[in-house]
């Protein structure tokens, strides 16, 4: 297919009308991912989030690739237990939103062996990658696969990519912001423990397992675990500690903490994130200022507006005037509305449970 400006910029105001829609991650990188192949086709893709913290998958979206979880785990084991030319953190930190790998072009060091070798196994040819940045941070990104002997990607294509990227940013932020108002947190009692045996799972505790079903909602055609589990347990079974948060698709945070184990296992432990977990990556999807945070902070504690401004030596029409800041990054009109719509999945699953002496809940 010719490239045609007249095809991109139709099908780049699709993907604008679907960014402004209030939707899940999945969801959105789903409609993202239909409406960008009209503009430009791919074999196989995979849209995924990261958490921007580490720039680690917390979920994916794929298209045309190895449903039995092989292709998959192989990628994690490349993009997060070794050193590869071909990474999404790498290309974090170049600052370029796009590149393309080409298996014609890779040299004889190891690191281009195993992604060639990984590719080719695939039967890829190219691979188009590009990232959703905020403030130096990679929320989101994708990598867009032809088979070898197809059409190169062109720099047209590149350069839509890009454009793309610039778009999706902002709603990909936002669609992690808004809790859904029903949450199923995995209620299983005792500890939710696996063990990972290479890319398997070998054990499970019955609340591990609870935890697997309510992530198996957030990811698309990649693979038999969670995304967000092979990218731990990937890190882990190369040597080193991980802590990572990622959000089911009932709106509840979840930290997934990954150790490596002598016997070359690794174990993945699950619990529900604390709001000190989730407030820092919320504050950072609605582009929050230090000191919103602050207010936030003290509004999610319950207290009035006299006692946010004694406890941060602010006036109280200053703090209001934050507050007002705050609504209108977050879409909502209240604090009863902020602490509904953007934080209802940090507290849902404490509710009825013991406050400590922050002010939180345990």
């Amino acid at each position: 297919m010719t490239w045609s400006e007249l095809r991109a910029d139709r099908v780049l105001r699709d993907i604008q009308a679907l960014c402004t829609e209030r939707a899940t991650p999945l969801e959105l990188l789903a409609s993202v991912s239909e409406a960008f192949h009209a503009a430009v086709p791919s074999d196989a893709s995979c849209y995924c989030t990261f958490d921007p913290a580490t720039t680690m998958v917390t979920s994916a979206v794929g298209r045309n690739l190895d449903e039995n979880g092989r292709a998959a785990a192989r990628f994690f084991e490349l993009e997060y237990g070794r050193e590869t030319p071909a990474q999404y953190q790498r290309l974090l930190a170049s600052r370029a939103v796009s590149e393309v790998v080409d298996v014609a072009q890779m040299d004889a060091t190891e690191g281009h062996v195993a992604v060639r070798e990984h590719l080719t196994e695939m039967g890829v040819g190219q691979e188009l990658r590009f990232l959703c940045t905020h403030q130096g941070a990679a929320w989101a990104g994708a990598g867009l696969m032809r088979s070898a002997g197809a059409r190169p990607f062109s720099a047209e294509e590149v350069a839509f990519a890009e454009r793309v990227a610039a778009l999706l940013t902002p709603a990909v932020r936002g669609s992690l912001v808004h809790a859904s108002a029903t949450i199923n947190v995995a209620a299983e009692a005792g500890p939710a423990v696996l063990i990972m045996a290479g890319d398997q799972l070998a054990e499970a505790t019955p609340a591990a397992l609870a935890w697997l079903e309510a992530l198996s909602g957030i990811d698309r055609g990649h693979g038999e675990l969670p995304a967000v589990v092979h990218a731990v347990a990937a890190r882990a079974l190369a040597g080193h500690t991980v802590a990572q948060r990622a959000r089911t698709a009932d709106g509840c945070w979840v930290v997934l903490r990954a150790a490596p184990f002598p016997t070359g296992r690794a174990v993945v432990t699950f619990e529900v994130a604390g709001p000190a977990q989730v407030t820092s990556l919320l504050a950072g999807a609605l582009g929050l200022t230090e000191r919103e945070i602050d207010v936030v902070s003290a509004v999610l504690k319950g207290l009035a507006t006299k006692e946010i401004a004694a406890e941060l030596h602010l006036s109280s029409y200053t703090v209001q005037d934050h507050l007002k800041s705050v609504f209108a990054k977050a879409g909502v009109n209240s604090r009863r509305e902020l602490v509904a719509e953007v934080f209802f999945g940090v507290y849902a699953p404490r509710l009825g449970g013991a406050v400590g002496a922050d002010g939180f809940f345990r």
